[in-house]
Protein backbone atom coordinates (compact mmCIF):
# COMPACT_ATOMS: atom_id res chain seq x y z
CA UNK A 1 0.00 0.00 0.00
CA UNK A 2 1.10 3.55 -0.58
CA UNK A 3 1.50 6.18 2.12
CA UNK A 4 -1.98 7.77 2.42
CA UNK A 5 -1.22 11.39 1.77
CA UNK A 6 -4.05 11.89 -0.70
CA UNK A 7 -3.24 14.55 -3.28
CA UNK A 8 -1.47 17.18 -1.15
CA UNK A 9 0.38 18.93 -3.94
CA UNK A 10 -2.57 21.02 -4.95
CA UNK A 11 -4.70 23.63 -3.28
CA UNK A 12 -8.46 23.10 -3.21
CA UNK A 13 -10.09 24.10 -6.50
CA UNK A 14 -6.70 23.73 -8.23
CA UNK A 15 -7.11 20.14 -9.32
CA UNK A 16 -4.51 20.33 -12.08
CA UNK A 17 -2.10 22.68 -10.31
CA UNK A 18 0.68 20.21 -9.51
CA UNK A 19 1.75 16.63 -10.11
CA UNK A 20 0.66 14.14 -7.46
CA UNK A 21 3.27 12.84 -5.06
CA UNK A 22 4.53 9.44 -6.31
CA UNK A 23 3.07 6.54 -4.30
CA UNK A 24 6.47 5.01 -3.64
CA UNK A 25 6.47 4.56 0.15
CA UNK A 26 5.41 1.42 1.98
CA UNK A 27 2.68 1.90 4.56
CA UNK A 28 5.13 0.85 7.31
CA UNK A 29 8.49 2.51 6.69
CA UNK A 30 11.30 0.84 8.70
CA UNK A 31 13.09 2.94 11.31
CA UNK A 32 16.81 3.48 10.64
CA UNK A 33 19.69 3.32 13.21
CA UNK A 34 19.85 7.09 13.83
CA UNK A 35 16.11 7.20 14.50
CA UNK A 36 16.40 4.27 16.93
CA UNK A 37 19.25 6.06 18.70
CA UNK A 38 17.19 9.25 19.01
CA UNK A 39 14.16 7.26 20.14
CA UNK A 40 16.15 5.80 23.06
CA UNK A 41 17.17 9.33 24.02
CA UNK A 42 13.62 10.72 23.82
CA UNK A 43 12.54 10.86 27.47
CA UNK A 44 9.51 12.68 28.94
CA UNK A 45 11.81 14.88 31.02
CA UNK A 46 14.20 15.53 28.13
CA UNK A 47 12.19 15.36 24.90
CA UNK A 48 14.10 15.19 21.62
CA UNK A 49 12.09 18.18 20.40
CA UNK A 50 13.51 21.32 18.82
CA UNK A 51 11.73 24.58 18.08
CA UNK A 52 11.71 26.98 15.17
CA UNK A 53 10.34 30.43 16.07
CA UNK A 54 9.19 32.81 13.33
CA UNK A 55 8.21 36.43 13.94
CA UNK A 56 6.10 38.36 11.39
CA UNK A 57 4.98 41.97 11.67
CA UNK A 58 2.12 43.51 9.71
CA UNK A 59 -0.96 42.11 8.03
CA UNK A 60 -1.61 38.48 7.15
CA UNK A 61 -4.32 36.11 5.91
CA UNK A 62 -5.21 33.67 8.65
CA UNK A 63 -7.25 31.41 6.36
CA UNK A 64 -4.53 31.16 3.72
CA UNK A 65 -1.78 30.50 6.28
CA UNK A 66 -3.83 27.60 7.62
CA UNK A 67 -4.59 26.27 4.14
CA UNK A 68 -0.94 26.54 3.05
CA UNK A 69 0.26 24.68 6.14
CA UNK A 70 -2.18 21.84 5.47
CA UNK A 71 -0.91 21.50 1.90
CA UNK A 72 2.75 21.67 2.92
CA UNK A 73 2.65 19.25 5.86
CA UNK A 74 1.01 16.54 3.74
CA UNK A 75 4.05 16.56 1.44
CA UNK A 76 6.33 15.38 4.27
CA UNK A 77 5.57 11.67 4.98
CA UNK A 78 7.60 11.37 8.21
CA UNK A 79 5.87 14.44 9.65
CA UNK A 80 2.41 12.89 9.26
CA UNK A 81 3.35 9.47 10.70
CA UNK A 82 3.72 7.95 14.14
CA UNK A 83 5.91 5.15 15.51
CA UNK A 84 4.52 1.69 16.12
CA UNK A 85 5.96 -1.76 16.79
CA UNK A 86 5.69 -4.53 14.23
CA UNK A 87 7.12 -8.02 14.35
CA UNK A 88 10.41 -6.76 12.89
CA UNK A 89 10.72 -3.70 15.14
CA UNK A 90 9.75 -0.02 15.05
CA UNK A 91 8.21 1.38 11.88
CA UNK A 92 6.70 4.65 10.71
CA UNK A 93 2.96 4.18 10.27
CA UNK A 94 0.49 6.75 8.86
CA UNK A 95 -1.08 8.71 11.70
CA UNK A 96 -4.83 8.84 12.14
CA UNK A 97 -4.80 12.63 11.95
CA UNK A 98 -2.58 15.08 10.11
CA UNK A 99 -1.09 17.93 12.24
CA UNK A 100 -3.06 21.15 12.00
CA UNK A 101 -2.08 24.78 12.49
CA UNK A 102 -3.40 25.91 15.88
CA UNK A 103 -4.25 29.59 16.47
CA UNK A 104 -3.81 30.54 20.12
CA UNK A 105 -3.74 33.56 22.42
CA UNK A 106 -0.87 34.30 24.84
CA UNK A 107 -1.69 34.08 28.53
CA UNK A 108 -1.03 37.81 28.83
CA UNK A 109 0.23 40.67 26.62
CA UNK A 110 3.57 40.49 28.46
CA UNK A 111 4.15 36.81 27.62
CA UNK A 112 7.59 36.25 26.06
CA UNK A 113 6.85 33.49 23.56
CA UNK A 114 10.56 32.82 22.99
CA UNK A 115 10.72 31.59 26.61
CA UNK A 116 7.83 29.14 26.48
CA UNK A 117 8.83 25.64 27.53
CA UNK A 118 9.17 22.87 24.95
CA UNK A 119 6.78 19.99 25.63
CA UNK A 120 7.30 16.33 24.64
CA UNK A 121 5.77 14.94 21.44
CA UNK A 122 4.90 11.28 21.95
CA UNK A 123 5.30 9.62 18.57
CA UNK A 124 3.51 6.49 19.68
CA UNK A 125 0.23 8.45 19.69
CA UNK A 126 0.61 11.30 17.22
CA UNK A 127 2.88 12.84 14.55
CA UNK A 128 5.96 14.67 15.77
CA UNK A 129 4.89 18.21 14.83
CA UNK A 130 3.17 20.89 16.88
CA UNK A 131 2.45 24.15 15.01
CA UNK A 132 1.00 27.14 16.88
CA UNK A 133 0.37 30.74 15.86
CA UNK A 134 0.03 33.56 18.39
CA UNK A 135 -1.43 36.90 17.29
CA UNK A 136 0.60 39.53 19.16
CA UNK A 137 1.86 43.09 18.74
CA UNK A 138 0.39 43.83 15.30
CA UNK A 139 1.76 40.60 13.91
CA UNK A 140 2.14 36.90 14.59
CA UNK A 141 4.68 34.62 16.26
CA UNK A 142 4.82 31.02 15.07
CA UNK A 143 6.17 28.23 17.29
CA UNK A 144 6.95 25.11 15.28
CA UNK A 145 8.01 22.22 17.54
CA UNK A 146 9.34 19.06 15.86
CA UNK A 147 10.47 15.73 17.28
CA UNK A 148 14.02 15.13 16.05
CA UNK A 149 13.16 11.54 15.12
CA UNK A 150 11.11 12.95 12.23
CA UNK A 151 13.65 15.37 10.82
CA UNK A 152 16.56 17.69 11.53
CA UNK A 153 16.78 21.48 11.26
CA UNK A 154 17.23 21.35 7.50
CA UNK A 155 14.16 19.16 7.27
CA UNK A 156 12.27 21.87 9.14
CA UNK A 157 13.57 24.31 6.53
CA UNK A 158 12.05 22.05 3.88
CA UNK A 159 8.63 22.31 5.56
CA UNK A 160 8.93 26.09 5.96
CA UNK A 161 9.90 26.48 2.33
CA UNK A 162 6.86 24.52 1.18
CA UNK A 163 4.53 26.29 3.62
CA UNK A 164 5.38 29.86 2.71
CA UNK A 165 5.93 29.07 -0.94
CA UNK A 166 2.31 27.90 -1.07
CA UNK A 167 1.14 30.86 1.05
CA UNK A 168 2.73 33.34 -1.35
CA UNK A 169 1.02 31.71 -4.34
CA UNK A 170 -2.35 31.62 -2.58
CA UNK A 171 -1.99 35.30 -1.71
CA UNK A 172 -1.38 36.28 -5.31
CA UNK A 173 -4.15 34.05 -6.60
CA UNK A 174 -1.83 32.31 -9.02
CA UNK A 175 -2.04 28.55 -9.70
CA UNK A 176 -0.24 26.64 -6.97
CA UNK A 177 2.94 25.22 -8.47
CA UNK A 178 5.19 23.15 -6.23
CA UNK A 179 8.57 21.53 -6.60
CA UNK A 180 8.30 17.81 -7.28
CA UNK A 181 9.53 15.93 -4.23
CA UNK A 182 11.02 12.43 -4.26
CA UNK A 183 9.57 10.59 -1.25
CA UNK A 184 11.06 7.29 -2.42
CA UNK A 185 14.44 8.73 -1.39
CA UNK A 186 13.31 8.31 2.24
CA UNK A 187 13.96 4.59 1.78
CA UNK A 188 17.67 5.44 1.40
CA UNK A 189 17.93 7.97 4.23
CA UNK A 190 20.32 5.75 6.21
CA UNK A 191 22.79 5.51 3.31
CA UNK A 192 25.65 8.00 3.28
CA UNK A 193 28.37 8.59 0.75
CA UNK A 194 31.95 7.58 1.40
CA UNK A 195 34.66 10.22 1.12
CA UNK A 196 37.36 9.88 -1.53
CA UNK A 197 39.42 7.96 -0.62
CA UNK A 198 37.22 6.18 1.97
CA UNK A 199 38.18 6.52 5.63
CA UNK A 200 40.28 3.44 6.30
CA UNK A 201 40.87 1.42 9.43
CA UNK A 202 43.83 3.46 10.68
CA UNK A 203 42.13 6.82 10.14
CA UNK A 204 38.89 5.58 11.70
CA UNK A 205 40.66 4.14 14.76
CA UNK A 206 42.62 7.37 15.18
CA UNK A 207 39.43 9.42 15.08
CA UNK A 208 37.80 7.05 17.56
CA UNK A 209 40.74 7.31 19.96
CA UNK A 210 40.82 11.10 19.77
CA UNK A 211 37.15 11.11 20.75
CA UNK A 212 37.35 8.83 23.79
CA UNK A 213 40.81 9.65 25.14
CA UNK A 214 40.81 11.63 28.35
CA UNK A 215 37.78 12.64 30.33
CA UNK A 216 35.01 14.96 29.16
CA UNK A 217 33.85 17.86 31.32
CA UNK A 218 30.30 17.22 32.53
CA UNK A 219 28.20 19.81 34.33
CA UNK A 220 27.03 18.19 37.58
CA UNK A 221 23.29 17.83 38.02
CA UNK A 222 21.64 20.29 40.42
CA UNK A 223 18.46 18.20 40.73
CA UNK A 224 17.30 14.74 39.73
CA UNK A 225 17.72 14.06 36.02
CA UNK A 226 15.18 11.26 36.06
CA UNK A 227 12.18 13.31 37.20
CA UNK A 228 12.25 16.54 35.25
CA UNK A 229 9.68 19.19 34.42
CA UNK A 230 10.37 20.55 30.92
CA UNK A 231 8.49 23.77 31.76
CA UNK A 232 11.34 24.81 34.04
CA UNK A 233 13.96 24.78 31.26
CA UNK A 234 15.54 28.09 30.25
CA UNK A 235 15.19 29.45 26.68
CA UNK A 236 17.01 32.66 25.81
CA UNK A 237 17.65 34.59 22.60
CA UNK A 238 19.85 37.44 21.37
CA UNK A 239 19.23 38.92 17.91
CA UNK A 240 21.98 41.02 16.32
CA UNK A 241 21.06 44.10 14.34
CA UNK A 242 21.42 44.25 10.56
CA UNK A 243 24.53 46.43 10.99
CA UNK A 244 26.13 44.06 13.53
CA UNK A 245 25.40 41.04 11.34
CA UNK A 246 26.78 42.68 8.21
CA UNK A 247 29.94 43.72 10.04
CA UNK A 248 30.46 40.21 11.45
CA UNK A 249 29.79 38.62 8.05
CA UNK A 250 32.33 40.93 6.44
CA UNK A 251 34.92 40.05 9.08
CA UNK A 252 34.28 36.32 8.63
CA UNK A 253 34.56 36.60 4.86
CA UNK A 254 37.86 38.46 5.19
CA UNK A 255 39.19 35.70 7.44
CA UNK A 256 37.71 32.90 5.29
CA UNK A 257 35.81 31.61 8.32
CA UNK A 258 32.20 30.62 8.89
CA UNK A 259 29.56 31.28 11.53
CA UNK A 260 30.07 27.66 12.59
CA UNK A 261 33.79 28.31 13.17
CA UNK A 262 33.28 31.38 15.30
CA UNK A 263 30.19 29.97 17.02
CA UNK A 264 32.05 26.88 18.23
CA UNK A 265 35.02 28.97 19.31
CA UNK A 266 32.81 31.36 21.27
CA UNK A 267 30.98 28.43 22.88
CA UNK A 268 34.27 27.06 24.22
CA UNK A 269 35.37 30.46 25.51
CA UNK A 270 32.03 31.24 27.16
CA UNK A 271 31.73 27.80 28.81
CA UNK A 272 35.28 27.99 30.19
CA UNK A 273 34.49 31.38 31.72
CA UNK A 274 31.18 30.28 33.26
CA UNK A 275 32.50 26.97 34.64
CA UNK A 276 36.25 27.54 35.24
CA UNK A 277 36.32 25.05 38.12
CA UNK A 278 35.34 22.22 35.73
CA UNK A 279 37.92 22.94 33.03
CA UNK A 280 41.28 22.35 34.71
CA UNK A 281 42.30 19.08 33.07
CA UNK A 282 39.37 17.51 31.25
CA UNK A 283 38.15 18.05 27.68
CA UNK A 284 35.24 20.33 26.88
CA UNK A 285 33.39 18.32 24.24
CA UNK A 286 30.92 20.06 21.92
CA UNK A 287 28.54 18.05 19.77
CA UNK A 288 28.32 19.81 16.40
CA UNK A 289 25.63 18.52 13.97
CA UNK A 290 26.88 18.40 10.38
CA UNK A 291 24.57 18.57 7.38
CA UNK A 292 25.09 15.57 5.10
CA UNK A 293 22.87 16.69 2.23
CA UNK A 294 24.10 16.72 -1.34
CA UNK A 295 22.36 18.64 -4.16
CA UNK A 296 20.61 15.39 -5.09
CA UNK A 297 19.04 15.29 -1.60
CA UNK A 298 17.31 18.66 -1.87
CA UNK A 299 14.07 17.14 -3.21
CA UNK A 300 13.90 14.53 -0.47
CA UNK A 301 11.03 15.31 1.95
CA UNK A 302 11.83 16.29 5.53
CA UNK A 303 13.95 13.72 7.35
CA UNK A 304 17.24 13.39 9.21
CA UNK A 305 20.25 13.82 6.92
CA UNK A 306 22.53 15.11 9.64
CA UNK A 307 25.81 13.73 10.92
CA UNK A 308 27.57 14.19 14.24
CA UNK A 309 31.01 15.53 15.01
CA UNK A 310 32.64 15.90 18.42
CA UNK A 311 34.90 18.94 18.78
CA UNK A 312 37.08 18.61 21.89
CA UNK A 313 39.47 20.99 23.61
CA UNK A 314 41.05 21.36 27.02
CA UNK A 315 41.35 24.82 28.48
CA UNK A 316 45.13 24.59 28.22
CA UNK A 317 44.83 23.84 24.47
CA UNK A 318 44.43 27.52 23.60
CA UNK A 319 46.42 30.57 24.64
CA UNK A 320 43.98 33.01 23.01
CA UNK A 321 40.62 33.09 21.34
CA UNK A 322 42.27 33.56 17.94
CA UNK A 323 44.48 30.53 18.46
CA UNK A 324 41.42 28.45 19.34
CA UNK A 325 39.63 29.75 16.24
CA UNK A 326 42.60 28.72 14.08
CA UNK A 327 42.54 25.10 15.24
CA UNK A 328 38.75 24.78 15.04
CA UNK A 329 38.72 26.28 11.53
CA UNK A 330 41.32 23.72 10.42
CA UNK A 331 39.49 20.82 12.07
CA UNK A 332 36.16 21.70 10.48
CA UNK A 333 37.83 21.86 7.07
CA UNK A 334 38.95 18.28 7.66
CA UNK A 335 35.45 17.27 8.77
CA UNK A 336 33.91 18.72 5.62
CA UNK A 337 36.54 17.42 3.20
CA UNK A 338 36.49 13.88 4.60
CA UNK A 339 32.69 13.78 5.09
CA UNK A 340 33.42 12.80 8.66
CA UNK A 341 29.97 13.59 10.05
CA UNK A 342 28.62 10.29 8.71
CA UNK A 343 31.14 8.16 10.63
CA UNK A 344 29.18 8.33 13.88
CA UNK A 345 26.08 7.14 12.02
CA UNK A 346 27.97 4.25 10.45
CA UNK A 347 29.19 3.38 13.93
CA UNK A 348 25.59 3.29 15.17
CA UNK A 349 24.65 0.89 12.37
CA UNK A 350 27.62 -1.40 13.08
CA UNK A 351 27.14 -1.57 16.85
CA UNK A 352 23.43 -2.39 16.53
CA UNK A 353 24.37 -5.91 15.50
CA UNK A 354 26.28 -6.40 18.78
CA UNK A 355 23.79 -6.90 21.59
CA UNK A 356 24.40 -4.50 24.45
CA UNK A 357 27.39 -2.73 22.89
CA UNK A 358 25.60 0.59 22.36
CA UNK A 359 24.22 0.48 25.90
CA UNK A 360 27.70 -0.20 27.27
CA UNK A 361 29.19 2.70 25.28
CA UNK A 362 26.42 5.03 26.48
CA UNK A 363 26.88 3.99 30.11
CA UNK A 364 30.62 4.59 29.81
CA UNK A 365 29.86 8.13 28.61
CA UNK A 366 32.34 8.04 25.71
CA UNK A 367 30.03 10.03 23.46
CA UNK A 368 28.35 12.16 26.07
CA UNK A 369 29.15 15.78 25.21
CA UNK A 370 29.50 18.78 27.48
CA UNK A 371 27.17 20.88 25.35
CA UNK A 372 25.90 21.26 21.79
CA UNK A 373 26.28 24.00 19.17
CA UNK A 374 24.17 23.95 16.00
CA UNK A 375 24.62 26.32 13.06
CA UNK A 376 21.38 26.46 11.05
CA UNK A 377 22.63 29.05 8.58
CA UNK A 378 20.17 31.21 6.65
CA UNK A 379 16.89 29.34 6.97
CA UNK A 380 15.34 31.16 3.99
CA UNK A 381 18.07 30.23 1.51
CA UNK A 382 17.70 27.48 -1.13
CA UNK A 383 14.03 26.86 -0.42
CA UNK A 384 13.13 26.38 -4.12
CA UNK A 385 10.71 29.33 -3.93
CA UNK A 386 11.60 32.95 -4.55
CA UNK A 387 10.12 34.85 -1.66
CA UNK A 388 9.08 38.47 -2.32
CA UNK A 389 11.50 41.03 -0.87
CA UNK A 390 10.72 44.66 0.00
CA UNK A 391 13.63 46.84 1.20
CA UNK A 392 15.70 43.74 1.95
CA UNK A 393 12.98 42.08 4.07
CA UNK A 394 10.84 39.09 3.08
CA UNK A 395 7.36 40.53 2.72
CA UNK A 396 4.19 38.58 1.92
CA UNK A 397 1.87 41.45 0.94
CA UNK A 398 2.32 43.19 4.29
CA UNK A 399 3.46 40.28 6.48
CA UNK A 400 7.13 41.12 7.07
CA UNK A 401 9.38 38.28 8.27
CA UNK A 402 11.52 39.77 11.04
CA UNK A 403 13.42 36.72 12.21
CA UNK A 404 13.64 32.95 12.42
CA UNK A 405 15.27 31.43 15.50
CA UNK A 406 16.11 27.85 16.40
CA UNK A 407 16.03 26.37 19.91
CA UNK A 408 17.70 22.96 19.84
CA UNK A 409 16.87 20.02 22.08
CA UNK A 410 18.83 19.09 25.19
CA UNK A 411 18.87 15.56 26.59
CA UNK A 412 19.01 13.46 29.74
CA UNK A 413 22.74 14.18 30.03
CA UNK A 414 23.03 17.21 27.71
CA UNK A 415 22.63 20.37 29.81
CA UNK A 416 23.12 23.13 27.25
CA UNK A 417 22.29 23.54 23.56
CA UNK A 418 23.33 26.66 21.62
CA UNK A 419 22.28 27.58 18.09
CA UNK A 420 22.83 30.23 15.41
CA UNK A 421 20.28 31.13 12.74
CA UNK A 422 20.17 33.98 10.20
CA UNK A 423 17.20 35.70 8.53
CA UNK A 424 16.99 38.98 6.61
CA UNK A 425 20.65 39.69 7.37
CA UNK A 426 20.07 39.36 11.12
CA UNK A 427 21.83 36.67 13.14
CA UNK A 428 19.88 35.15 16.04
CA UNK A 429 21.76 33.28 18.80
CA UNK A 430 19.79 31.07 21.18
CA UNK A 431 20.41 28.83 24.16
CA UNK A 432 18.35 26.04 25.71
CA UNK A 433 19.52 25.35 29.25
CA UNK A 434 18.19 22.35 31.17
CA UNK A 435 17.14 23.37 34.65
CA UNK A 436 18.42 20.11 36.15
CA UNK A 437 21.97 21.29 35.35
CA UNK A 438 22.07 25.09 34.95
CA UNK A 439 20.26 28.03 36.48
CA UNK A 440 18.46 30.75 34.55
CA UNK A 441 21.26 33.15 35.45
CA UNK A 442 23.97 30.79 34.17
CA UNK A 443 22.04 30.17 30.96
CA UNK A 444 21.58 33.87 30.24
CA UNK A 445 25.16 34.73 31.13
CA UNK A 446 26.50 31.93 28.92
CA UNK A 447 24.59 33.23 25.89
CA UNK A 448 25.59 36.85 26.52
CA UNK A 449 29.24 35.84 26.89
CA UNK A 450 29.08 33.81 23.68
CA UNK A 451 27.72 36.79 21.75
CA UNK A 452 30.34 39.06 23.32
CA UNK A 453 33.14 36.67 22.35
CA UNK A 454 31.84 36.46 18.76
CA UNK A 455 31.89 40.22 18.38
CA UNK A 456 35.34 40.51 19.94
CA UNK A 457 36.75 37.78 17.69
CA UNK A 458 35.21 39.56 14.72
CA UNK A 459 37.06 42.76 15.60
CA UNK A 460 40.30 40.82 16.04
CA UNK A 461 39.85 39.17 12.64
CA UNK A 462 39.33 42.59 11.06
CA UNK A 463 42.66 43.75 12.45
CA UNK A 464 44.57 40.64 11.34
CA UNK A 465 46.70 41.12 8.19
CA UNK A 466 45.90 37.55 7.04
CA UNK A 467 43.19 34.91 7.60
CA UNK A 468 43.36 33.14 11.01
CA UNK A 469 44.74 29.88 9.65
CA UNK A 470 47.00 27.57 11.58
CA UNK A 471 50.72 27.88 10.67
CA UNK A 472 50.45 24.69 8.62
CA UNK A 473 46.79 24.10 8.01
CA UNK A 474 47.30 20.75 6.27
CA UNK A 475 49.29 19.46 9.22
CA UNK A 476 46.71 20.87 11.63
CA UNK A 477 43.89 19.11 9.80
CA UNK A 478 45.79 15.85 10.13
CA UNK A 479 46.61 16.32 13.80
CA UNK A 480 43.10 17.44 14.73
CA UNK A 481 40.69 15.30 12.66
CA UNK A 482 36.97 15.10 13.11
CA UNK A 483 36.70 13.10 16.32
CA UNK A 484 34.27 10.37 15.41
CA UNK A 485 34.30 6.58 15.66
Amino acid sequence: MSHPIGNPLQAPDEAAASPALPAALPEDLPVVPLERFLQRSDAPGAPMVFRVLLRFDGTYRRDLLTQAFDIAIRRQPLLISRLTNRGNGLVWHPADQVPVLSWETPESPETDLSRMGIAPLDLSFRPGVRARVFEVDQGITILLDINHLCCDGQGARQLLGEWFGVYDQLLTGSPVKLVTLKPQELLNRAQYRQPTPPIGLFEGLRNFWLTIRGRTVHVPARTSTQVHDWTTDHLREVVLSVEETKRLRKQLKQARCSVNDIGLTSSFLAFAEIFPELCHRDFITILNPTDLRWPSDLKTPACNRVGVTFIRRRRRDWNSGMHLLQTIHAQLKYVKKRYVGAEFLRGLAMTESSAGLQGWLERRGYFRPTLQFTCLGDTTRAMHYRYPMVDGVINFQGARLQRISGFMQTGTYLPISLAACETNQRLALTVHGRNAFVSAEQTERLLNLMVQQMMQLGELMASEPSPPQAPDEQESATDEPGELP
